[in-house]
């Protein structure tokens, strides 16, 4: 067992608008885990997400990520800055290039150099194919091209926790395999996590993947 772990939530409820959207949610997360969640639409993956990354409250039970107590909100900001996350919930700004929106998570994130500028970065634009997009307004650029951008985005400050919700849905057969690859080689580094939420699990996953099911507001582990 991880002593310290990245993520833990312990008996919680999870409120979305005026009622109870999961309930009794445990799960512990540590450093180098590949999580699947599988579930139904609307099965609430996107909820556990959500609340993960500070956008919905737990209104019982706890969550802890990376040491803080999300009950203290006080304290989310300074968390979510080391979290990735690729989700309806948080889409690029429209009106602005790709080049300003990766500015301007770059700053949101607290990161004083530019991290444009990276290897790292550049390597995911490439296989990316968005190289040339940059001066190009988000709202241009393809459903798919905006995915993958919210990706690069995600990734650009080397979060130790990566949330992706159904993130191949948008991509073609060739484009998911790419986006596969780039995650698994960004999973090399074990200090990091990922959560990936799926409708069906992936076929290229790693070998220790844990795999879970959210359905009837509740989370079990099926392979543990």
């Amino acid at each position: 067992m991880d002593h310290n772990p990245l993520l833990i939530f312990e008996a919680a409820q999870i409120t979305a608008g005026t009622s109870f959207a999961l309930r009794n949610i445990n799960l512990r997360i540590g450093r180098g885990d590949w999580v699947e969640i599988t579930g139904h639409n609307r099965s609430g993956k996107s909820v556990l997400l959500k609340s993960i990354f500070g956008l919905l409250p737990v209104s019982v039970g706890t969550l802890h990520c990376m040491g803080i107590n999300f009950g203290h909100n006080d304290q989310i900001q300074s968390v979510r800055r080391k979290i990735g996350i690729v989700a309806d919930a948080v889409p690029l700004i429209q009106g602005r290039t790709l080049r300003a929106n990766f500015s301007l998570a770059s700053a949101a994130a607290g990161v004083a150099r530019d991290l444009t500028q990276t290897e790292f970065f550049n390597a995911t634009l490439e296989a990316f194919k968005l190289s040339a997009k940059m001066q190009e307004l988000s709202d241009d650029l393809s459903a798919s091209e905006q995915w993958l951008a919210r990706t690069a985005r995600a990734l650009m400050t080397e979060p130790d926790l990566l949330l992706l919700d159904c993130p191949l849905r948008m991509l073609d057969e060739a484009a998911a395999m790419v986006y596969l690859r780039l995650i698994r080689s960004y999973m090399s580094d074990t200090q990091r996590a990922v959560i990936w939420c799926t409708d069906h699990l992936n076929i290229d996953a790693p070998a220790h993947r844990r795999v879970m099911l959210l359905e009837n507001q509740t989370l079990r582990e099926l392979n543990r």
